[in-house]
């Protein structure tokens, strides 16, 4: 399965070899097309922005999940 498909749909991947050997182009398009993108297959979630990242540490730590 392709780490990134074409792009019509985006389909992440995150352990393909082609995502640990040259990360950044598939961080690139998860950032620009789904800075919060959802696995349903896999069922795991990815955050690419660090806003996002940092809002959800808060948030986390707000409500006592850390």
């Amino acid at each position: 399965m392709p780490a990134l498909s074409d792009r019509h749909t985006l389909t992440y991947w995150r352990n393909l070899y082609a995502v640990h050997e040259d990360p950044y182009p598939f961080y690139a398009r998860l950032r620009a097309e789904a800075p919060v993108y959802h696995n349903p297959e896999l069922d795991f979630w990815a955050l690419s922005k660090g806003g996002f990242i940092r809002l959800l540490q808060r948030r986390s730590r707000e409500a006592g999940a850390v």
